[in-house]
């Protein structure tokens, strides 16, 4: 088996271990190490410095709309490229416990499966539910009070978890994604979040900073774009995300993994319906 076909093959093993990731990258990054065990140790061995810019990273529910993205997924090394899989996002509204509010999901396919969910209320903009299955494993919690509370279960044995949350945070690379496509983006965009990072240990919060780049026209098969180029950073490293100027998708994503001398890559192929 070639080299990068087995590395391929460990990040796709090692992300099926995994729950729900507050970004889809992250689960990548993480797995192409030792796993979320490694994720862990470089958030204890460097915790990002504590962003200045103000926290306003987030999603205004009225200005929602049902949609779906689906990106191809895969590791690059030089001239070589291996196909990892697929990662599709997509809200909808939906009513739950009695209230009206919107469901996004969160679905990768391929070498590994999984699915996560969170439930937004459609008026404050509050989560309200976050769930994840993968082979082996599943997350339940629910959030009330800026705490969640519920199960984390896999081979590795089942936690459970309460844990603060403080107001505003991200929970879900969906959520980031959305909340990005609001953001008042322009040259000199800064601001900073919360994320959410939920494995089979348990739930971490770790701060983020984003600031937009530059501007660059993409190319992909759902379309060509022009977007903002964000560069979110912390103690995970740093993700580049390619935002649609006009607010309609995030059309690419990329992270480099120094360990492994490659870069990971989530590309648009197929944008169904609008989430401005």
């Amino acid at each position: 088996m070639r080299r990068g076909a087995r590395d391929a093959l460990r990040i796709a093993r090692s992300l099926s271990r995994s729950l729900s990731l507050s970004l889809s990258l992250c689960a990548w990054s993480a797995a192409a190490g030792q796993g979320t065990d490694s994720l862990k140790a470089a958030i204890t061995a460097a915790p990002a410095a504590a962003p200045t810019a103000p926290r306003a990273i987030r999603v205004d529910p009225a200005r929602l709309r049902a949609g779906r993205a689906l990106y191809r997924v895969t590791l690059v090394r030089g001239d070589s490229t291996d196909t990892l899989g697929t990662h599709s996002t997509s809200q909808q509204a939906v009513d739950y416990a009695g209230r009206r509010a919107w469901l996004m999901l969160e679905q990768r396919g391929g070498r590994a499966t999984s699915l996560d969910s969170l439930v937004m209320d459609s008026t404050s903009g509050r989560a309200l539910h976050w769930g994840g299955v993968a082979p082996l494993s599943h997350l339940a919690l629910e959030l009330s009070l800026d705490t969640l509370y519920g199960v984390i279960a896999s081979s590795q044995g089942r936690v459970t978890v309460k844990a603060g949350v403080p107001a505003g945070a991200v929970l879900g690379g969906a959520w980031l994604a959305l909340a990005l496509q609001q953001a008042p983006l322009s040259p000199s965009y800064a601001d900073s979040t919360d994320l959410v990072v939920a494995d089979v240990a348990g739930v971490t919060v770790l701060a983020a900073s984003a600031m937009v780049e530059r501007e660059e026209t993409v190319g992909t098969l759902a379309g060509p774009f022009d977007c903002w180029v964000v560069r979110l950073s912390g103690s995970f490293g740093d993700v580049r995300l390619w935002v649609a100027k006009d607010g309609r998708a995030l059309v690419r994503r990329e992270q480099s993994l120094a360990r492994m001398n490659a870069v990971l890559v989530e590309e648009l192929v197929v944008l169904d319906g609008a989430a401005p």
